[in-house]
């Protein structure tokens, strides 16, 4: 089973709590406060293998471990992949971190990246500026292999470069590594005839707005004089903005010579 990796507060409470007299209240909870929270709003990105058993684990935390509680939320994403457990994580008593598991079939996972977005139902089950919404993004991990070096030119900055292309020996999954900046991969499913490119950050920060994403409008395999070509047709977003549209273009990538589907 995967756990997805986090890290309390507890420690700093600890701290906190041994610098004052013992008889010095630090935090009173209201009756029936929960004050949940996770850990972030965005938990680590896994790669899944046969090894997770079929299983991933998010976990909750609270500051008021008296008595039972529980916190309704709501799941979206991962439909037919990912199955909840639950839809409230339940605290038992004495307990600040209660877990909602979600299972798969290994056996049927592409190569396409997946998010889930989990959110508290009841706001007021929160913590004070604590984070009432997290979301995880899984794939199954796949094995990569060299297969060519092709050519890739972008139409956002106008530029153009040789560009090593990868494919997975798990099927028709492919990856160009560190296109566009160094530590930012592209991948993509192609069959020659069908083409889902999978949406990631580009690596370029627009300034306070965070990165950039492509959200394609269009995809498809073409052959020319220069070979057979992948194209997309996409919109340049801002996700931290609602997805704000900030260029449309598109992006090219020329297949190795001599490479066929």
């Amino acid at each position: 089973m995967k756990k997805i990796l986090t890290c309390s507060l507890l420690a700093l409470f600890v701290c906190i709590l041994a610098s004052c007299a013992k008889d010095e209240v630090f935090y009173k909870f209201a009756d029936g406060e929960i004050a949940a929270t996770f850990q972030s709003s965005s938990l680590k990105i896994g790669e899944l293998t046969e090894a997770d058993n079929g299983k991933v684990s998010v976990p909750m935390y609270r500051g008021n471990t008296r008595g039972a509680a529980s916190v309704a939320v709501v799941i979206t994403g991962g439909e037919g992949v990912f199955t909840p457990s639950a839809t409230s994580f339940n605290f038992a008593d004495g307990e600040n971190v209660a877990y909602i598991d979600f299972t798969f079939d290994f056996s049927t996972l592409g190569g396409k990246p997946m998010s889930v977005t989990i959110e508290m139902e009841n706001a007021e089950d929160c913590a004070s500026m604590g984070v009432n919404k997290t979301s995880f993004t899984l794939a199954r991990k796949l094995t990569w292999e060299k297969v060519g070096e092709g050519v890739y030119y972008t139409d956002f900055f106008g530029e153009g470069w040789y560009q090593d292309l990868y494919k997975a020996k798990e099927g028709d999954f492919y990856m160009l590594e560190g296109c566009w900046y160094k530590g930012t991969d592209f991948t993509f499913f192609c069959n020659g005839t069908t083409v889902d490119w999978y949406a990631a950050e580009t690596g370029y920060s627009y300034g306070s707005y965070g990165p950039v994403h492509f959200s394609p409008t269009k995809a498809y395999v073409e052959s020319d004089s220069d070979g057979i070509k992948l194209v997309i047709e996409c919109d340049y977003v801002l996700p931290s903005i609602g997805n704000y549209v900030l260029y449309q273009g598109f992006e090219e990538f020329v297949f190795p010579e001599g490479f066929s589907f």
